[in-house]
């Protein structure tokens, strides 16, 4: 049976040597030692496939945003077990979600199962050593800068067969909030269908979550925490992606017109997708638009967007100019004055997925690099090196410095304008703690640190 367990992101590449003694193979930018997980526990789990075969996964690590904490699954003799830093906290678990720590770093949260008989599995939701929610299957939590506020979706009557597939039940979008010394639950109607790859968003300063959820054909965004659901946003056509921003958020959704004729030259699979924000279409001038992110402030939103074989990145109502290599993500500056997007020279694009990030892996083969330009400039762009894979893609706060993490063949990387650190065998997110610094968790063999790159 193949465990429903999410892994941390990004996930760990073919593991390089590590070495112990200084060399000149040994990774760069490393600051100081967290945490060595105990030897008698793994970062690895096993499981058998469908198929009879044998497979493993890495299990989730997360670093506190303040690099002062760690907080993992490690396992033995089959068990799951809790542990912060070095020490496990007596929680026990068969499945598992990837730990989440509040902004602050001060308040971590876990997420994890018992399986019971028939199929059934029993979710605890822990802040700290607080329980916090109870539930048949959970989703990942988003929770509070406080850790007041923690959310997610439920399966009510959750059950698994015995090839570990999940019955279709509807979905319910769970608000716990702490009154005192314990937490109170309010839940959201029950949808059919919801976007639970991802954590809920937390909303008028943490008091109340937010989702996209299905009802029939229907999607809508509904808010709970109060004493009724809220709808905040519903559309009638086929949605593939729906973005929210801000503590009233900003709503972005990407729709499926499948009646429309797309422009001649367009290959063939394409979508003619359109890009919606707050329900103004944005890229009438494109084939094809989506794949939003918002800036920091919420003042703009970038996009990817198709006109016919080409690819290019916009922001707002503005286009920029088309390239041949396939986009697969965009990210703009805290101000909205620069773009940086990865592109995939040599790769073949998977055009049914394209713009649908949901949908799977979007190109195979070729390579993947980070480009930047500026929104209201002729210059040129500017692309950096080539990597297999590009993962997480971040401005500084004053949108002087963007940094990224990239993974070759010796491992992962992380890439601070011209500077880099690594090889390692994992990282945790980028934070920024200086506009011109970034630090980070990374993972060496049983060593768990906290690493730093400042731009020159």
């Amino acid at each position: 049976m193949l465990p429903a367990l999410l892994l941390a992101l990004p996930a760990v590449s073919p593991s390089p040597v590590h070495q112990e003694a200084p060399g000149p193979d040994e990774p760069t930018g490393g600051d100081r030692l967290i945490a060595t997980v105990p030897d008698d526990y793994a970062l690895t789990r096993s499981y058998q496939l469908p198929s009879g075969s044998t497979g493993s996964s890495s299990l989730p690590v997360t670093w506190s945003p303040d690099g002062t904490r760690v907080a993992y699954y490690g396992e033995r003799e089959g068990e799951l077990y809790a542990i912060l830093n070095e020490e496990p906290t007596g929680e026990q678990a068969d499945l598992a979600n990837a730990p989440v720590f509040s902004a602050d770093g001060e308040h971590v949260v876990w997420s994890h199962a018992k399986s019971k008989r028939g199929g059934k599995e029993e979710w605890r939701i822990v802040v700290d050593d607080r329980l916090a929610a109870k539930a048949d299957w959970a989703g990942l939590p988003a929770v509070s800068e406080d850790a007041s506020t923690v959310a997610f979706w439920t399966r009510p009557g959750h059950e698994v067969d015995q090839q570990g597939i999940s019955d279709m039940r509807d979905m319910v979008l769970v608000c716990a909030q702490r009154k005192g010394e314990r937490y109170k639950t309010v839940e959201s109607d029950e949808y059919p269908s919801a976007a639970v790859i991802e954590a809920p968003s937390l909303i008028e300063r943490g008091r109340r979550a937010a989702a996209p959820a299905f009802d029939g054909v229907r999607l809508v965004v509904a808010a709970v925490g109060g004493k009724r659901d809220e709808l905040l946003f519903e559309a009638t056509t086929f949605v593939v992606q729906t973005l929210l921003h801000g503590d009233k958020p900003r709503i972005a959704v990407v729709t499926w017109d499948w009646e429309a004729t797309q422009p001649e030259g367009t290959p063939e699979g394409f979508r003619a997708l359109r890009l919606e924000v707050d329900g103004r279409n944005l890229a009438t001038n494109a084939d094809a638009a989506g794949s939003p992110a918002f800036s920091a402030d919420g003042k703009h939103v970038a996009f990817i967007y198709n006109r016919a074989d080409k690819f290019g990145v916009g922001l707002d109502s503005t286009l920029l100019p088309t390239g041949e290599h396939p986009i697969t993500r965009v990210e703009p500056s805290p101000d909205g004055k620069q773009l940086a997007w990865i592109a995939h020279p040599g790769g073949s694009l998977q055009v049914a997925s394209w713009l649908t990030p949901q949908a799977g892996q979007v190109v195979m083969g070729g390579k993947a690099l980070v480009v930047r330009a500026a929104t209201k400039k002729s210059a040129d762009p500017e692309a950096g090196p080539e990597f297999d894979h590009i993962g997480q893609l971040t401005y500084s706060p004053n949108g002087a410095h963007l940094a990224y993490t990239a993974r070759d063949g010796e491992g992962w990387h992380v890439v601070l304008d011209e500077e880099r650190a690594g090889p390692f065998e994992q990282l945790g997110e980028l934070h920024w703690t200086a506009e011109d610094r970034v630090e980070f968790g990374t993972r060496a063999g049983r060593e768990l640190r906290w690493c730093g790159l400042a731009a020159n």
